[in-house]
């Protein structure tokens, strides 16, 4: 299984420049969508653009995606976030996370999306867990990348 880069969305990435989105301080959550959903950078705006094919086991929930930013070299800000853990021996599946701007288990339908990740890159299925940990992580060079201009 390949995870692929994360995936900002257009509309994610004009709030973040407008300052609508605040990765500093905002509250965002890990939303998992199944694999019935096509991913859009054009399309996938807020949160009711996803919730139709959110995943819907029993051990599943939206969970806190905690974001950091920092500027790793001269002139360049990186976009970071924690592993999101969904827990221990537990029964999930799914295709895609989505990294959702607003309160884990209080999502709105018109909550922004910033962006997201495929969870089985170059396959076709939803990835799964059985009676075992399902966990999310950025890779080594964190969520995304911006170069001064």
């Amino acid at each position: 299984m390949t995870v692929s880069a994360f995936q900002l969305t257009n509309p994610g990435s004009l709030a973040v420049e407008d300052g609508t989105i605040d990765l500093g301080s905002g509250a965002f959550s890990g939303v998992l969508v199944l694999s019935a959903h096509t991913p859009s950078l054009v399309n996938d705006n807020i949160y009711s653009d996803i919730s139709g094919n959110e995943c819907g086991d029993g051990d599943y929930a939206d969970t806190v995606a905690t974001l950091t930013v920092s500027e790793p070299s001269a002139g360049v800000v990186m976009v970071d976030m924690a592993q999101v853990d969904y827990g221990a021996a537990v029964t999930i599946g799914a295709r895609y996370f989505y990294v959702v701007q607003g309160t884990a288990g209080a999502l709105s339908a018109g909550d922004l999306i910033l962006g997201y990740m495929d969870l089985n890159d170059g396959g076709s299925i939803d990835v799964e867990s059985i009676s075992s940990d399902f966990k999310v992580d950025a890779n080594a060079n964190g969520l995304y990348r911006k170069q001064a201009a």
